[in-house]
């Protein structure tokens, strides 16, 4: 859209450069008695020229700048944006018609201006749009997961401090159990600040169990 839309603008002023400037690219200053063109080239309109010069309607344009056609008023619109030699067109147009010398200077500074604006967003844009789809094309061929909840109670786990996740709901042990491994002493056991009573054996098992180490 954006290539469309400086299409669009460069053949607009080139139609408006070949209404204006069609054929005042080949009028010059000439000597009177050889026709000869003075140099440096000078162009012209009607008695522009000053003494002891003449101006030639028909000396021709050598030159693929000018305003004769449509394709070479593309080829000047695209130099003058460019900044590469756009006198070369300046100042034939502003000498060739003077009559309207102040016109043409708004004409070409407002090219120069709104096409090089034109153009600047259009390179940001061209990366911008780069930029994201060589971003979109890494996300995928990495294959971003989201990560299991047991993958990330491991990685808290391993963090100095830190407590067993919460295991709400869990069924205690049912006729027995082991002793807190932490709190030997304790009789009971905590999970998940829960605590559920340990088994022990009858005191009458605890000095039958003696009785046979003394024996």
């Amino acid at each position: 859209a954006a290539v469309s839309f400086l299409g669009l603008f460069l053949m607009g002023f080139s139609v408006f450069g070949v209404t204006f400037y069609n054929s005042s690219f080949a009028r010059r200053c000439v000597l009177p008695d050889s026709g000869v063109p003075v140099l440096p080239e000078r162009w012209c309109k009607d008695d522009s020229c000053g003494e002891g010069m003449v101006c030639a309607d028909d000396v021709g344009n050598p030159s693929p700048m000018h305003f004769d056609n449509i394709g070479a008023a593309l080829l000047s619109m695209m130099q003058l944006v460019s900044f590469d030699g756009q006198y070369e067109i300046m100042t034939p147009a502003l000498q060739s018609e003077p009559s309207f010398a102040s016109v043409g200077v708004l004409y070409f500074v407002f090219i120069t201006v709104s096409c090089r604006y034109v153009l600047f967003f259009l390179c940001l844009g061209a990366v911008t749009t780069t930029f994201q789809r060589v971003r979109r094309e890494l996300d995928d061929s990495q294959g971003t997961e989201r990560p299991d909840a047991d993958d990330v109670d491991d990685v808290l786990l391993g963090l100095p401090g830190a407590r067993p996740p919460s295991r709400s709901g869990v069924t205690p042990p049912q006729g027995g159990g082991t002793r807190n491994k932490v709190h030997p002493v304790e009789r009971d056991a905590m999970l998940d600040d829960e605590s559920y009573p340990i088994w022990s054996p009858p005191e009458g098992v605890h000095a039958a169990a003696a009785g046979d180490r003394g024996a």
